[in-house]
């Protein structure tokens, strides 16, 4: 099933956004600090202009699409493919 994470911190700040697909046209699931059913928050407006700002221009693929944490979108990660597999 195709998914989008994007995982914001307590300041409602986008961290990353992580994509098992290459879809464009994915809802996607917000969570604070991880992925986990008990940090599930409802996706706002504001988010999803950040989202769609920190992804302009980009091509959308499977793994990270964007870290915080290296300021900048980065590329494919074999590693976030397992976790994504596991959401089902």
């Amino acid at each position: 099933m195709p998914a989008r994470y994007i995982i914001i911190n307590a300041e409602n700040q986008i961290q990353q956004i992580i994509s098992n697909t290459s879809e464009a046209n994915v809802t996607p699931t917000l969570y604070q600090d991880a992925v986990r059913p008990e940090n599930a928050r409802l996706l706002t407006p504001e988010i999803t202009h950040q989202a769609d700002a920190l992804l302009k221009d980009r091509t959308i693929k499977p793994g990270v699409l964007y870290d915080r944490a290296l300021k900048a979108p980065v590329g494919y990660s074999k590693n976030v493919l397992p976790l994504l597999a596991s959401r089902k």
